[in-house]
């Protein structure tokens, strides 16, 4: 497969420019981070205004972040925002923390193959290729490898032992073959954490913000998580996550859950800019219209995702790697694992551009 050799030096809208004046089409998009496009006019202008007026108060509370938390907090009524932080790996840690100190129990409960970072810890939940594997995470199969009702039972006899603190989910798995299980899995789910008293900690930080086409995922099916953890598009690509916790969820202290760039001024001038922009621009429509279009240019077959949000099951490693070099020569730029390719368009996407990077996708499945 070609190495993407090329060094950006610009961007702008849908596209990467090289050192060499090459442009190419971006259906990466900083790994769905980027939901308006490169460099876009409001969020730039947000940010420099921010940056001549300061940018690390340290822990002395400003009125950007007041800002901030109110717009946030809009989005989802009964959650309070507990603070912003620099990497989704980051809200998930201090996420497992509160409730390993909420609950005083020693587990947690995970699905095998979902993406919760990449720190040590954070790839533990997920993933079994890293060494000191704690003996607190529960990995559990996820939908593709076990019947729903067989991994709600394992889930189940794990809660009932009284030792779990809460269970996390990715509720689509974009690092793990695009799986998604159906609404009545997610609502038993809930339904079993709550009788057990378990908190139940949803990890949007990829789908959250309309990635998939609504605001979040867990309002699709009128679920109430005690913790929703969101990142990505709500800063254009700015390095920001958030915890937001449902308003009877209480922190026991003491709690030490901030850090050096806790609700950092430019992250919530980044955020402000963004989720204005997306009422501004009604961007759940031109979504729709993403969807329409790749559900229309692409067999169904082998295809999983919704929004902005796709996984392509290209069969073997040796075909995906066939269909991103012709992609690459073509002068798009997707993102790939193992079989699969991923797109995650911005979500003012060129349509006109979508579609001719999907009939080349197409020519190989």
């Amino acid at each position: 497969m070609n190495e993407l050799k090329m060094k950006i030096v610009a961007a702008y809208g849908d596209f990467l420019v090289d050192a060499s004046g090459q442009k190419y089409f971006d259906l990466c998009m900083g790994y769905g981070s980027v939901s308006l496009g490169h460099n876009f006019a409001g969020v730039i202008e947000g940010q420099v205004k921010q940056l001549q007026n300061y940018s690390a108060p340290g822990f002395v509370e400003t009125e950007i972040f007041a800002q901030a938390k109110q717009i946030v907090e809009n989005y989802l009524d009964g959650y309070y925002l507990y603070g912003f932080y620099s990497s989704g790996a980051n809200a998930v840690e201090i996420a497992i923390k509160m409730a390993l100190t909420s609950k005083r129990r020693p587990k947690i409960i995970s699905f095998a193959k979902s993406m919760h970072g990449k720190t040590l810890f954070t790839s533990q939940l997920g993933f079994d290729s890293y060494p000191g594997t704690p003996d607190q995470i529960i990995k559990v199969p996820f939908v593709g490898e076990k019947e729903e009702s067989d991994i709600l039972n394992i889930c189940e006899e794990h809660m009932r032992s009284g030792n779990v603190a809460a269970v996390i989910i990715e509720p689509i798995q974009m690092s793990g073959g695009g799986f998604e299980a159906s609404p009545l899995f997610y609502c038993r789910l809930g339904a079993l954490a709550a009788h057990y008293g378990v908190i139940q900690i949803y990890d949007e930080i990829l789908i959250g913000f309309y990635r998939t086409g609504t605001p979040f995922f867990h309002k699709t099916y009128g679920l109430k998580p005690d913790i929703v953890l969101t990142g990505k598009a709500m800063g254009n690509g700015f390095p920001v996550s958030a915890i937001l916790l449902k308003d009877d969820f209480v922190i026991l202290q003491p709690f030490r859950g901030g850090g050096t760039y806790f609700n950092h001024p430019l992250a919530c001038s980044s955020i402000i800019a963004t989720l204005n922009a997306f009422k501004q621009l009604h961007v759940a429509l031109h979504i729709t219209r993403i969807e329409d279009c790749i559900l229309k240019h692409l067999p169904a077959h082998g295809l999983s995702g919704k929004g902005a949000l796709w996984n392509i099951d290209m069969g073997s490693p040796d075909n995906m790697n066939a269909v991103v070099n012709e992609l690459m020569t073509n002068k798009i730029i997707v993102s790939f694992y193992d079989r699969h390719i991923r797109l995650f368009p911005n979500y003012q996407v060129d349509l006109t551009q979508l579609i001719n990077a999907c009939q080349i996708v197409k020519r190989y499945l």
